[in-house]
C-alpha cells in the first residue's frame, strides 16, 4: 500500500513529533508499505531511516512564503502565529494539486489542517492529539468527502471527548509506542538490583533521582517543581539524593537556574541541563535509580505523555504523580509508585517506600511486560487493521 504522511512542521526534528512520527514511519515500513512524507524543510540531520520504499519530500515554497516561515518560527507572539496561518494558506495553494496527482492509497495526518491538502474520496488516518472543536468536527463528520476515515485519538481523554460527540465515526485510540529495544533485558534488571541494594544500604547516599524531557515546552511547566522542591527537602536533610533534571532548551534553562534561588538552591544541588537525542534520553534514563513523573500545569494538557511507557520500559522505579493523566495510561496489570503531585514530603516518602519494597524485582517486571503492549508496530497495525474493517 502507498501511504503519504502529511505533516504541518519540520521533518526531520528534534520535537516531540519527530520521535512518533518516525516511529511510525518504521512501523509501516517494516509491515511492507510504500511511506511518503511531506513536511516543511529542515536543517535538523539526525536522521536514521534508509529504505528504498521511503521518500522525504518537501512542499513546494515561493520566496514569500519562506519569509513567511522564517518569521513565523521567529518567536511564538500574534504576529507570527499571523504568519503562520498565511504561509499554510500559501502551502495549500502551491501543493494540494501536486499532491492529489500522485497515486496514493492511504493519508496519514496529525493535524486538523491537513485534512484541507487530501483530495476528495481517500482513505485517511487522522491521529487526534488535542481536543477536536465543534467546528472541526463538524467538518471531520462531512463523511461524504471522505472514502474512509478513522480517528485515532492518543489518550482516554480525548477518545472519551470524541465518542460523545462523533457518534457516526470510526473512532480508535492509539497510545504513543516505543521501540521494542527500549525494554531493559533481564540481566540489566538484576544489574540494577544489586546495584539498587548497595546504594539502599548506604541509607540512599548518592540515589539518582531524575526527570527526563522537556521544562515548559508550551509556555507551561511539565510539573519540574515537584523535583525543585523535593531537593530543597533532601538539602535540609543533608543531601542524600543526586537530582537530575534533563532536557530543556536554552530559554528553560536560563528561566530554571534564574529561579534556583527561590528554592534556597545553587547549582551544586542539582544537576540540570539541556535537550539531548532521544537515543541519549533513553541512556539518561537507564542511568538514574528513579524516574519521576511530575503533572504538568496545564489544565488543557490532554495527550499521551510518551515519557511514561519509556519510563517503565527502561525498568526503573517510576514515581508518577497521582492523577488522571496517568491513571489514564495504568491499570490493574501495572501501576507506577504513587505520590501526590505538589507534595515533596510525599515524592519524597514513596521513593523510601518504592526502595524498600521487597517485591520490587516483580513489579519492575511487571512494569517491562506491561510496556511492550505499547510498540509502534503493534500501534500501527492496529489502526491498518481497523481501516480494512471499517
Amino acid at each position: 500500500m502507498k501511504i503519504m504522511i502529511l505533516l504541518q512542521g519540520r521533518f526531520p526534528t528534534e520535537k516531540a513529533y519527530g520521535v512518533t512520527t518516525t516511529g511510525t514511519i518504521k512501523a509501516l515500513l517494516k509491515l511492507g508499505h510504500q511511506v511518503t512524507v511531506y513536511s516543511l524543510d529542515s536543517n535538523y540531520k539526525v536522521f536514521d531511516i534508509q529504505d528504498s520504499n521511503y521518500q522525504l519530500l518537501h512542499y513546494t515554497e515561493t520566496k514569500f512564503s519562506r519569509k513567511l516561515k522564517e518569521l513565523a518560527f521567529k518567536s511564538v507572539g500574534l504576529t507570527s502565529k499571523i504568519a503562520w496561518r498565511v504561509l499554510w494558506k500559501l502551502l495549500l495553494l502551491h501543493n494540494r494539486k501536486l499532491i492529489s496527482l500522485q497515486k496514493v492509497n492511504l493519508y496519514w495526518i496529525r493535524d486538523f489542517e491537513m485534512l484541507s491538502f487530501i483530495p476528495k474520496l481517500s482513505s485517511i488516518i487522522y491521529e487526534v492529539h488535542g481536543n477536536v472543536n465543534r467546528y472541526e468536527l463538524f467538518k471531520v463528520k462531512s463523511r461524504s468527502k471522505w472514502d474512509e476515515l478513522i480517528l485515532a485519538p492518543i489518550s482516554k481523554s480525548i477518545q472519551d471527548r470524541l465518542l460523545f460527540n462523533g457518534d457516526d465515526l470510526v473512532i480508535i485510540r492509539a497510545p504513543m509506542g516505543i521501540e521494542p529495544n527500549f525494554k531493559e533485558t533481564k540481566q540489566g534488571s538484576l544489574e540494577y538490583l544489586a546495584k539498587l541494594k548497595k546504594v539502599v544500604n548506604g541509607q540512599c547516599k548518592g540515589l539518582k533521582v531524575g526527570y527526563v524531557g522537556k521544562f515548559s515546552p508550551n509556555g507551561y511547566s511539565k510539573g519540574i517543581e515537584d523535583l525543585l522542591d523535593l531537593a530543597t527537602l533532601d538539602k535540609a536533610h543533608g543531601k542524600m539524593y543526586n537530582i537530575s533534571l534533563t532536557g530543556g532548551s536554552a530559554n528553560e534553562l536560563k528561566s530554571i537556574f534564574d529561579r534556583l534561588s527561590e528554592y534556597g538552591l545553587s547549582r551544586n544541588d542539582i544537576e540540570i541541563s539541556g535537550h539531548i537525542s532521544h537515543d541519549q534520553a533513553i541512556k539518561k534514563m537507564k542511568s538514574l535509580d528513579v524516574l519521576v513523573l511530575p503533572i504538568p500545569t496545564s489544565k488543557r494538557y490532554v495527550g499521551f505523555p510518551l515519557k511514561a511507557i519509556e519510563s517503565i520500559a527502561v525498568g526503573r522505579i517510576v514515581i508518577a504523580a497521582r492523577c488522571k493523566i496517568y491513571q489514564d495510561i495504568f491499570n490493574e496489570s501495572f501501576e507506577p509508585f504513587w505520590y501526590e503531585p505538589g507534595d515533596a514530603k510525599s515524592l519524597d516518602f514513596t521513593i523510601k517506600t518504592a526502595i524498600s519494597d521487597e517485591y520490587l524485582g516483580t513489579r519492575l517486571a511487571q512494569g517491562i511486560e506491561f510496556s511492550s503492549r505499547f510498540t509502534w508496530e503493534e500501534r500501527t497495525k492496529k489502526l491498518l487493521n481497523g481501516l480494512i474493517s471499517s
